[in-house]
């Protein structure tokens, strides 16, 4: 039991270059746990963190996290470009954290 996602596991999702898009994360039960928003860029193993709860930690102003009453921790990414391309991971801070996986690929320029 515990916090547990009712969103798919991994979802590929591909848009266009310019698109604004929403990485939906909605969570049955979340308690006391923290919800966050994490990228691995393409062939690169380090983690970049951009969101944590309602704060976005990104310093680039197009990744916002939108919460949408009354469980989905969405992330908002606004004209959307090839260096968006990646995975993105909405994590649970459970032991060891709950994970869902997004492959977002882009098209165009």
């Amino acid at each position: 039991y515990g916090p547990h996602f009712e969103t798919d596991n991994v979802t590929n999702i591909t848009v266009q270059n310019g698109d604004t898009l929403f990485l939906s994360c909605r969570i049955s039960l979340l308690q006391d746990k923290t919800v966050s928003w994490v990228r691995r860029k393409s062939g690169d193993t380090a983690l970049q963190l951009l969101t944590v709860g309602k704060q976005t930690y990104s310093g680039d102003s197009r990744y916002q996290i939108e919460f949408q009453y009354p469980n989905n921790w969405r992330l908002k990414i606004s004209r959307a470009n090839k260096n968006d391309e990646g995975v993105y991971e909405c994590q649970i801070s459970t032991h060891p954290p709950k994970v869902i996986i997004y492959y977002l690929y882009v098209n165009g320029k």
